[in-house]
């Protein structure tokens, strides 16, 4: 299991919930660690795969990122509705 444990906060089911993943190994592989993800980026270039993380994915974590800079500097609550 990793030290300090990973959580993980996300919705499910229109309800948060706390996952924590069950990861065997401590240490990570760079060298293979995205095999699976290169080889699904290659394969959605050529059309054989829909994409594991689709361009909307990096818009939205850009947009949450913005916003917690902003709720910083501001030093209050911004709404992402």
């Amino acid at each position: 299991m990793l030290e300090p444990a990973l959580h993980i906060a996300t919705e499910m089911h229109d309800s948060v919930v706390n996952i924590e993943p069950q990861i065997g190994s401590r240490t990570f592989e760079f060298g293979t660690g995205f095999a699976n993800e290169i080889q699904n980026f290659v394969d959605a270039s050529l059309g054989r795969a829909e994409s594991v993380a689709p361009a909307w994915h990096g818009v939205e974590i850009v947009r949450i990122l913005e916003a917690i800079y902003e709720s910083a500097a501001a030093g209050r609550e911004i709404s992402l509705v």
